[in-house]
Order: C-alpha cells, then sequence, then structure tokens
C-alpha cells in the first residue's frame, strides 16, 4: 500500500510540476497504447504518432484513445513497424491537407477515415481493407476505408465487393469527402471496381509497385482529370476509365500490354491518345463515345491491325521505308529536305536533310563610326547571295573618356578623400580615391566604460578625439572579494561552501562580520539566494497575500514562484520568516535543478533511515532524489530528520553541492 501511494504521490506531483514550469509537453490525456506492442503520442503541432510493430486494435466509432483530441490531429506519422490500421482509427480527426499511409501496412480497416472532411490527398499502400492476398474472399473497394456512416461535407458513393471465387456483388453506400482530390496508391493491383463511382477525386498517382488496373476500376470517375500510370503496369482492365468525362490523356505508357473492351468509352474529354508496339491485345470498342478523338498506332504493330478499320483513327508510320531522297530546297541558312514512302501503308514522310543549308558568302567587313568613350561601334558585312546582312562589334573601338580632375576635400581620419572628373568630349563624371589624402587619428586619454566588480573584470578605452573611433582597448583587473566571517574557520567542514557561496554573491552575513553558520535558514533566504544565483530578474505577477510589495524577499518570491519553483503553504500564503526544513528544501531544489531542464528522476533508497516513515508525501520523491545525487545526507547513519529545519551552514553546503553536479 505504501509502494501504491509512493507511485501515485509521483505521478500526480510530476503533472503538477510540469504545467508549474509552463513546458511545452504532453497531457495524459494526449498518449497512450492503441496496440499490444503499439502506443500513440499526439505532438504539439498536432502530428499524431503511432509507435511500435505490430498491428493496431479495432474500434468502433468515436471509442478511439485519441478521440477526444481527434479535432487537433492535423498529420500523421505512422512508423516502420505498424503493419495494420484498426476499424474506424482516425474517424472524425481534423487532418490538414494531406495523408501519407506508409508501405509496411498491409491492413486498413473498415472507416478508418471517416468523416475526415477536410483531407485532400491521400497516399496508401494498396486499395481496400487489406493488401490482396490467396486468403481473401472480397477484394473490397476504396470506399471501404470512409465507411457507411455520413457526415458533412461528404458525397455519398455506392461501390461493391468483388468476390474473387464468383461474379457476385454486394453493393454498399459509403460516404468519402467532398475535399480528397488527389489519391496516390504505391503499391498492390487496383482491383475490379477499386475506385467505381468517386466522383470528386481529381487525380490519381499509380507507382511503379502498381502491378495492374481490373475492370471497371475508375468507372464513373466524372472529375478525374489526370491519371498517372507507373512502369510496373501492364494491363487495363474492360470499362476501367469508362464514362471519366473529364479524363486528359495524351498516350498510353509503353509496357502496357494490354487493354480491356470499352476502356476508354464515353471518356469524351479525349483528343489525341497514342497506343505503344508494347500493347498485343486490345479489346473491341475500347475508345467507344469518344467522339471525334485521333488515336495513333504505330502501322504495322498488334494494335493497328486489330483496330484499323472499326474506327475512323490515325496511325503513326514506323519508318518501314524505301530511302529518303532529296528535294533540293534548302537555303543559305536552312536545310533542305528528303522524302521516303513507307512500304506498309504507303504514307510519306519527310524529314530535315541535315547539313545542306549552303551558308552565307559575305564580303568584308566595314565600320559603322559609331564608337563612343565607353562603347565599341560596329561593323557590318552582307551575302552576295541572298542580301543577308551581319552587323557586329568592333572589337576596341571604344574612343575612352578624357578626364579633367578637382579635389572634394573629404578625406577623414582613415578614409582618403576623393577627385571628381569630368570628361572633355561626352561630360560624363568619376569620382575616384584621393591616394595619401587620409588625416590620420588624434589619440586621446583613456576612459573607464565598465567600472571592475567582484569577480568581474572592467574595462578602459582609448578613442580619438577627432571621430571617437576607439583605438585601443584594455582590462581593468576585477575586485578580489575576501570572506573576512570570524565564525567560519578553515577547519569547519562547511568552509569551502561558505566562501564559494560568498565570493559568488549568492548569500551574504548577518553583519559584524558574522555569518552565523547554525542560525536557521527562512523560507525567504533559501528563495533569495537562488534568485541571487540567476542574476535577480524581474517577476512578472504577484503570488501571495504575505510577501509584500517592497521587502527584501518580494521580487525573489514572486520570481521563484512564477517559474514553478516554490509553492505557498497554501493558495494565498508563502510564510516567509518560516524556518525552512530539510524536506522542504530537497523539494525547492529538485524543482530548481528541472527548471533548468535536468533530469530529476533519480531516485535512492530511504529505507536505511529510521524516520523514513516521518517524511511527508509530497516530499518523498524530492528526498529521494536529493539524497541520490548526493546534496543531501543524514545527520547520521541512520536519522534523515525530513522535518528537522535547515542551518544556514547546512545551506550554502547543499548549494555548492549543487553547483558541483550542474
Amino acid at each position: 500500500m505504501k509502494k501504491l501511494n509512493k507511485l501515485l504521490i509521483i505521478t500526480v506531483f510530476s503533472a503538477l510540476f510540469i504545467s508549474l514550469l509552463t513546458l511545452t509537453s504532453i497531457n495524459a490525456s494526449e498518449q497512450g497504447i492503441c496496440g499490444d506492442s503499439l502506443t500513440w503520442t499526439l505532438k504539439a503541432d498536432g502530428t499524431l504518432v503511432i509507435s511500435g510493430t505490430g498491428d493496431m486494435y479495432d474500434y468502433t466509432r468515436n471509442e478511439t484513445p485519441w478521440n477526444s483530441v481527434r479535432e487537433s490531429v492535423y498529420y500523421l506519422d505512422i512508423g516502420e513497424g505498424v503493419s495494420s490500421i484498426g476499424n474506424y482509427a482516425f474517424a472524425d480527426c481534423g487532418f490538414h491537407s494531406s495523408v501519407t499511409v506508409p508501405d509496411n501496412v498491409t491492413r486498413i480497416g473498415e472507416g478508418a477515415f471517416s468523416g475526415c472532411c477536410y483531407l485532400d490527398e491521400l497516399t496508401i499502400p494498396f486499395v481496400g481493407e487489406r493488401a490482396k492476398t490467396s486468403a481473401d474472399t472480397y477484394q473490397y473497394p476504396f470506399g471501404y476505408i470512409f465507411g457507411t456512416h455520413q457526415c458533412h461535407y461528404e458525397e455519398r458513393t455506392i461501390q461493391a465487393y468483388y468476390c474473387e471465387s464468383t461474379d457476385k456483388i454486394t453493393r454498399t453506400e459509403y460516404y468519402i469527402p467532398k475535399s480528397l482530390k488527389s489519391v496516390v496508391v504505391t503499391g498492390g493491383e487496383i482491383l475490379k471496381g477499386a475506385f467505381d463511382e468517386c466522383k470528386s477525386v481529381t487525380k490519381v498517382v499509380l507507382g511503379d509497385s502498381v502491378m495492374g488496373i481490373g475492370d471497371y476500376a475508375f468507372d464513373g470517375c466524372r472529375s478525374l482529370r489526370s491519371i498517372s500510370l507507373g512502369a510496373g503496369i501492364t494491363r487495363i482492365g474492360n470499362c476501367s476509365f469508362r464514362a471519366c468525362s473529364s479524363l486528359n490523356i495524351t498516350e498510353i505508357p509503353d509496357g502496357i500490354t494490354s487493354i480491356g473492351e470499352y476502356a476508354f468509352m464515353n471518356c469524351t474529354t479525349l483528343k489525341q491518345v497514342y497506343v505503344p508496339d508494347s500493347v498485343t491485345d486490345i479489346g473491341e470498342n475500347v475508345f467507344y463515345g469518344c467522339g471525334n478523338m485521333f488515336v495513333n498506332f504505330n502501322c504495322g504493330s498488334t494494335a493497328f491491325y486489330h483496330e484499323w478499320g472499326k474506327v475512323n483513327r490515325g496511325w503513326s508510320c514506323d519508318n518501314r521505308t524505301e530511302g529518303f531522297v532529296y528535294n533540293y530546297d534548302s537555303t543559305c541558312t536552312e536545310d533542305g529536305t528528303e522524302t521516303a514512302t513507307c512500304e506498309i501503308c504507303g504514307m510519306q514522310k519527310t524529314r530535315t536533310a541535315e547539313g545542306t543549308a549552303t551558308g552565307h558568302r559575305y564580303t568584308l567587313y566595314y565600320s559603322n563610326k559609331d564608337a563612343t568613350c565607353t562603347e565599341d561601334g560596329t561593323k557590318t558585312r552582307s551575302c552576295a547571295w541572298c542580301s543577308n546582312k551581319e552587323t557586329i562589334t568592333d572589337e576596341g573601338s571604344a574612343l575612352g573618356h578624357s578626364y579633367s580632375y578637382s579635389r572634394n576635400n573629404d578625406a577623414t581620419c582613415t578614409e582618403d578623400g576623393s577627385l571628381t572628373g569630368s570628361c572633355v568630349r561626352c561630360r560624363e563624371t568619376t569620382t575616384i580615391s584621393d591616394i595619401g589624402s587620409a588625416r590620420g587619428h588624434t589619440e586621446g586619454e583613456w576612459q573607464i566604460t565598465k567600472e571592475p566588480s567582484y569577480n568581474a573584470e572592467g574595462q578602459k578605452v582609448k578613442s580619438c578625439t577627432v571621430c571617437n573611433e576607439i583605438l585601443e582597448t584594455e582590462s581593468i583587473p576585477a575586485l578580489i572579494k575576501k570572506m573576512t566571517f570570524t565564525d567560519v574557520k578553515p577547519e569547519h567542514w562547511y568552509y569551502e561552501a561558505v566562501e564559494y557561496c560568498f565570493t559568488q554573491d549568492m548569500i551574504s552575513g548577518v553583519g559584524d562580520d558574522k555569518f552565523a553558520p547554525q542560525t536557521e535558514l527562512s523560507r525567504a533566504m533559501l528563495v533569495r539566494i537562488l534568485w541571487n544565483m540567476e542574476g535577480c530578474p524581474e517577476p512578472a505577477g504577484e503570488y501571495f497575500t504575505d510577501i509584500g510589495t517592497d521587502r527584501w524577499y518580494t521580487d525573489a518570491i514572486n520570481w521563484a514562484a512564477e517559474n514553478g519553483i516554490v509553492a505557498g503553504m497554501d493558495n494565498e500564503h508563502f510564510c516567509p520568516e518560516d524556518s525552512i526544513t530539510r524536506e522542504q528544501l530537497s523539494a525547492i531544489m529538485q524543482r530548481y535543478s528541472a527548471y533548468f531542464g535536468n533530469d530529476v528522476s533519480a531516485c535512492a533508497d530511504l529505507n536505511k533511515y529510521t524516520d523514513a516513515d516521518k517524511i511527508s508525501d509530497w516530499a518523498y520523491e524530492s528526498l529521494e532524489w536529493a539524497v541520490s545525487v548526493g546534496i543531501i545526507s543524514g545527520r547520521s547513519e541512520t536519522l534523515l530528520t525530513p522535518k528537522g529545519t535547515a542551518t544556514r551552514a547546512e545551506t550554502v553546503q547543499i548549494i555548492y553541492l549543487f553547483m558541483k553536479i550542474n
């Protein structure tokens, strides 16, 4: 029971301590477990991080562990070890812009992205619930991961499961966000009817690891304008892009071997498509209902013979020619042409006859007499055959300036003055340096710019009396602060600590050359020491009613409370004049260490002290830490004396030890 209470105290104190420090941290409600070996964390920038290995749990809607903060989830980071995404995992999350599911995920559960109304781009490793395997019964459609729950800003889409073993179809209504315009699929297969009736999607990118496009895959995607086909795709299925009335493609990528029947039926925006020689299997009426579009085939290809005569399309000659004949039509600057006829289709092909241009026949150059002071003139020549004229720069013909200079009397101590000249031909002016006209500095007397202080050097400078430029800088040795306390002797165990804290201006005496080492230290005294160590920063607020507004400890206590280093005896009172106990001292020093970002989780075993049961619950962790790092020890081998008051000697020793480890 004692250990359980201790854990509870540690947990509650840690949460309170972190909030007092106003550090950017993760609340208990923003991290947790989401799988047997998976954890989740919501970062401050809105990134939901899924870490670990294995499968995520399945959930019902509104029961995910991050459900209370789902609208603050803007980005998603799924780790390399995550193998599945559970049902309704990210339902109603407020994703901004795009989400990427990495290739290591092999299952995406039903409704995983249901209600993600602001999602405009989604990258997934496959389409459906899971990557296709021989054990699957159904081929899941794209809408499966958005679920059957209707939300605002989503469109109703009817899609179907296609059974692998039969033609049985199970139609289901899904609700895909209207904001979703772009989908990237990095692998797998685009199975039968995968994107059927996805009416709002405008762009689809299929990665090089995608193997094929199944029948009816994009049937009825009326807004689809752009489809990028990866290098690994070899088959385009039957009716795969039927009624994609906004689709705009110009060529079928080389490497595709099969195009199913009616594949591009009623794609009315298509104007011209090139079908490569790699297509060896092409179905009937591939471009049925596409209006007056023009389809190019290479003559002699399988697609050419299959389609020729069935549609009023065209073809491209593949250069099966009898040889090119020169047409003798070159000019001085243009190559002529040569023409050949294809032996299969009879189409004539004319191309440039490289290297047949005759070139110009030029006369000698003559000067145009247009040079200026700064720019070369030009010279021209003419072609005797075509009267073409060529004008070029007459290099080196510029006349150059002829300047008359006058002094500007603008020299300084260190910088030369200038001379200004005017060209006698073009009146252009120029300014150049008046070499050697700098006047030099006039050295002044030493001036102290920073008075020396204890442990800090001063500074003095010597400047020019004309331009005030600093000519020389020297340091003034720091003042030496010597400890003269008559009640602190070198043989005392606390001598070194008192000397260190005194010379560092952390603490002073009590008057009459006394330090009073055995005098009890008040709560205000300790806070004033820490405040002195920090350079006496100005606090922003006021926190207690019993510390006044202008006492020697007011600003110190307000600063410490503001930064979570101290707490009051209650919500309104600090009790500054009360003597500080050893357990209060350890708690304040632990918070002060954490204020610097130090790890304060070290934990010593206090069971060797017979009075450990007298430690206040709130102070137990602090004393474990203080004993562990060596800044507090027992007053004997068996007594820790947690509620005993701390003396001035004990306090400076603790601070001295603390500074040595930090």
